[in-house]
């Protein structure tokens, strides 16, 4: 289909453009494209009950137009997200109907990773025709937006600042030898109690035990588990602690603040839980595996995770596909740990940036002659505080 539109098409060049300079082959590029266009059409897919246990998918053209870009069975597909296989003692598998709630689930959890693989793809592209060598010195570059905080904070801005007060510990962790040796040089008496230190935040978010991170996890896979459930256990193991809070006339909504080195942030539990799961079932996955497609089937066998599916042999050779237990935080906390790795094993360099305002422009009219800057010493204050 063609881009009617001519703001859409120049910037929909470019990106080619930029695909084509990588080493990104004609085909290749197709494929991709067919995979983004399937990511958005799985968007149109819907789903009526047929009773409180069961669905099947509305009548529409869309999971049609998926199962043709994805190379992959109707019927299968359509199988894989109104249904799920699973286990039962004596090793029978089974297959058990999924309500119209979770096949929309299992949907977007099958967008989501659909998206991700491409990227993956993408970007391992990238690195390969940049020339990149494994046991090489490299000068890498990390862009660190900041601490994040809107009007209503979710589970996405948890994960945010929770990645900030990582790489803050880092920061003040090398500031701190640093300054020791600098003051240790100069023949400087200096106080250690008196630097900076936000290690208390960080038990609070992912404390081993009790932290809210493992907390959020652990309650993924409670029978009947619930974020209101999450919210009060969290409120109650948590009342005591410095940094954490809940005020008294917002506890009905679900809002709790934790107090991040940057300041507080007021956060609103509603979702938390299925914002955490990962509802993409081992039948989803075989499903792509099997599709016609060689790109498809790649990316899902190259970027099958860990915590995906495994399978297991049973009698007469057959493999049954089971789900391992999975939550998107606890993969987040995993690339985390990860990147901090890989810091710890290169000589840093920081560069700080302030933003002159929360507008994101330069002007504050930009359409008039010699226009004033925008600068908002409140905002920039607040910044250097930290």
């Amino acid at each position: 289909r063609s881009v009617d539109s001519p703001c859409e098409e120049e910037p929909f060049e470019i990106t080619l453009s930029a695909m084509n300079a990588v080493g990104l082959a004609a085909g290749e590029i197709t494929r991709i494209l067919e995979g983004v266009s399937a990511v958005l059409h799985l968007g149109n897919v819907s789903f009526k009950p047929i009773n409180t246990e069961s669905c099947t998918a509305e009548e529409s053209e869309a999971l049609e137009v998926v199962c043709e870009l994805l190379g992959v069975d109707h019927a299968e597909l359509l199988q894989a997200l109104i249904s799920r296989t699973r286990r039962v003692p004596g090793e029978q598998v089974i297959r058990s109907p999924l309500n119209a709630e979770q096949a929309s689930a299992g949907r977007d959890a099958l967008a989501k990773h659909l998206y991700h693989t491409i990227f993956n793809h993408v970007v391992d592209r990238a690195n390969t025709s940049i020339g990149g060598q494994e046991h090489v010195s490299f000068c890498g570059v990390l862009d660190i937006f900041g601490f994040e905080f809107f009007e209503t904070n979710s589970f996405e801005q948890l994960c945010i600042n929770y990645t900030n007060e990582l790489l803050q510990q880092y920061f003040n962790s090398f500031m701190f030898e640093n300054e020791t040796a600098l003051y240790q040089d100069e023949g400087i008496s200096w106080e250690p109690e008196d630097f900076q230190d936000n290690s208390t935040i960080l038990d609070l978010l992912h404390g081993k035990l009790d932290g809210l991170l493992p907390m959020l996890e652990e309650e993924c896979f409670q029978p009947g588990g619930s974020t209101e459930s999450w919210y009060n256990k969290s409120a109650r193991k948590h009342e005591q602690h410095p940094n954490f809070e809940i005020e008294k006339l917002k506890r009905a909504q679900g809002v709790f603040v934790v107090n991040h080195f940057a300041g507080p942030v007021h956060y609103t539990a509603d979702g938390f839980l299925e914002k955490n799961k990962d509802q993409l079932s081992p039948d989803l996955l075989q499903c792509l595996k099997n599709s016609a497609q060689p790109f498809v089937r790649e990316r899902f066998l190259e970027h099958d995770r860990v915590f995906g599916t495994s399978s297991s042999e049973q009698g007469a050779g057959q493999r049954v596909l089971k789900a391992q237990r999975y939550s998107v935080s606890g993969e987040f906390r995993q690339q985390l740990h990860e990147l901090l790795s890989r810091i710890g094993s290169t000589v840093p360099h920081f560069i700080r940036c302030i933003k002159p305002n929360i507008k994101n422009q330069a002007f504050e009219d930009a359409t008039v002659p010699q226009p004033k800057p925008l600068f908002n010493r409140p905002a920039v204050a607040e910044q250097l505080s930290y």
